[in-house]
């Protein structure tokens, strides 16, 4: 055993550090195959087929306005769930108790659909904002504080972050201010987790260090989970395949660990651990090939698909410390396809051309002679 990162957890034994060094490996080695084999004229290819000209959601009052419709009708649902206390802390709490740990069916499910513009609703900010008037920024940062609030999910405010934060970097670079992002996100960690009634002193340090911990105990049989399962991945598909005899039990809220500080979610690493064993390091190198496409196709076209795809790669990979984020949540692939099917880019990756708004920046500008407003 090599030791632990702080002396409150159990010790991470050797055989997580080498399985962990193998799965980066892996990833690295995809990455530089994908550059070498793949050729920037066949993803070209393959972006083609998601092209539908539709610049619907181009408008910064269009994405105001959705954000608008998404937070009445939470309203709604949460009243007939909760009461009329919804919005309180109270309220939010009884509503997450019921979802996450009740198990108990949303009123409006079609909403988790909707949830592409409030992830997403930062990297928009960045993109266009030379374009939104000072009044659609207001808005959208309110909006955005509003689902913070009453989202009470700290990785919710984690992911939009990020997201933001990683769009930002590649757009303008590295600022020295943005040193102070670590801090930023600690303190509205802390600060929401209160209002949720999650107000631990070492919830920070649970949060963020003990998934690795957690992933240690359960690779080395160290501890075990009190329930089998069949599968970890594609959460979002349970239920199908549950229906359809693939899967014998449906993952609602995963075990306790202890490390000895308990959490239940135990890195990206042993999702595909569980799932697939040692073939989880071909998901890995698969992985490292998509990511390098992804990058390539972002220096190429530099649009809001492309930046907000990759930044929601970044946010991905950083909060995979935490739970698998890439296979284990439908808001990735939701998000996605909207980008694909919403948001086209019609630049070619081999053009060489800087597009800084895609599609539907330009098919606005020709029909209202105005940038976003």
């Amino acid at each position: 055993m090599i030791g632990s990162w702080l002396p409150i957890f159990y010790t991470i034994y050797n055989d997580t550090y080498i399985y962990v060094f193998l799965c980066i490996f892996a990833m690295i080695i995809g990455g530089v195959f994908g550059k070498i084999v793949v050729s920037a004229s066949l993803v070209d290819k393959i972006r083609k087929i998601f092209h539908v000209p539709i610049n619907t959601l181009g408008s910064g009052t269009f994405w105001a306005t959705i954000l608008f419709f998404i937070f009445i009708v939470t309203g709604i649902e949460r009243t007939f769930m909760v009461g009329s206390s919804w919005f309180t802390p109270v309220g939010i709490d009884a509503y997450r108790q019921l979802v996450t740990e009740d198990g108990e069916n949303r009123l409006f499910p079609f909403l988790s659909v909707f949830n592409f513009f409030i992830f997403l609703a930062g990297a928009f900010l960045v993109h266009y904002r030379n374009s939104l008037s000072i009044g659609i920024k207001i808005i959208l940062f309110i909006e955005i504080i509003l689902f913070f609030y009453i989202g009470s999910a700290r990785s919710l405010i984690f992911f939009v972050l990020l997201i933001a934060i990683f769009a930002l970097v590649l757009t303008i670079g590295f600022r020295l201010w943005m040193v102070l992002v670590p801090f930023i996100l600690a303190a509205l960690f802390l600060i929401f987790g209160a209002i949720a009634g999650k107000d631990d002193p070492f919830g920070l340090v649970i949060y963020y260090l003990s998934p690795i911990h957690a992933f240690s105990e359960l690779f080395s049989g160290a501890q075990v989970l009190g329930e089998n399962y069949d599968l970890l991945s594609f959460r979002f598909l349970h239920s199908l395949l549950k229906n359809l005899g693939l899967i014998s039990t449906q993952v609602t809220m995963l075990p306790y660990i202890e490390t000895p500080l308990i959490t239940n979610v135990y890195s990206v690493f042993y999702v595909y651990w569980h799932d697939f064993g040692w073939f989880s390091l071909i998901f890995w190198f698969l992985f490292g090939i998509c990511s390098d496409l992804i990058y390539r196709w972002y220096l190429k076209s530099k649009n809001f698909t492309s930046l907000s795809v990759l930044s929601l790669l970044l946010a991905s990979i950083t909060l995979s410390v935490f739970y698998d984020y890439f296979t284990s949540s439908a808001f990735v692939y939701i998000s996605g396809l909207i980008l694909f099917f919403f948001f086209p880019d019609y630049r070619p990756l081999n053009s060489g051309k800087f597009d800084s708004h895609g599609f539907s920046d330009r098919v606005n500008a020709c029909t209202q002679n105005r940038n976003f407003y």
